[in-house]
C-alpha cells in the first residue's frame, strides 16, 4: 500500500478511536454528574414547584472540573489522535 493510502487509514483509524474515546469520557462525566445535585426548580405537571437541593461546594468543584474535562476532551482527543497516526 502506498504512503498516502496508509497516512489516510492510520489518520482515519486514529481519529475514529478518538472520537469513541471522547463519547466515552462524555457519558462517564454526564453519569458523574447525573449523581449529584443541580439545584433549582423543577415545575410538576399539576402546577406545583419543588425545590432540588442545591450541591456543596465541593460539588460544585467536582461539576466544573467534569465541564472543563469535557471542553479539553472535545480539543486534546482528536488532536491526540492525528499526532499518533502521524507517529505511528
Amino acid at each position: 500500500m502506498g504512503l498516502k493510502k496508509t497516512l489516510l487509514l492510520l489518520s482515519s483509524c486514529c481519529v475514529l478511536a478518538a472520537f469513541l474515546l471522547l463519547g466515552l469520557v462524555f457519558v462517564l462525566c454526564n453519569w458523574i454528574s447525573s449523581t449529584l445535585p443541580t439545584g433549582g426548580m423543577e415545575i410538576l405537571s399539576d402546577g406545583s414547584a419543588i425545590r432540588l437541593e442545591t450541591p456543596t461546594a465541593s460539588q460544585q468543584t467536582i461539576l466544573s472540573v467534569l465541564g472543563i474535562v469535557q471542553m479539553v476532551a472535545c480539543i486534546a482527543l482528536p488532536m491526540g489522535g492525528l499526532a499518533l497516526s502521524g507517529i505511528l
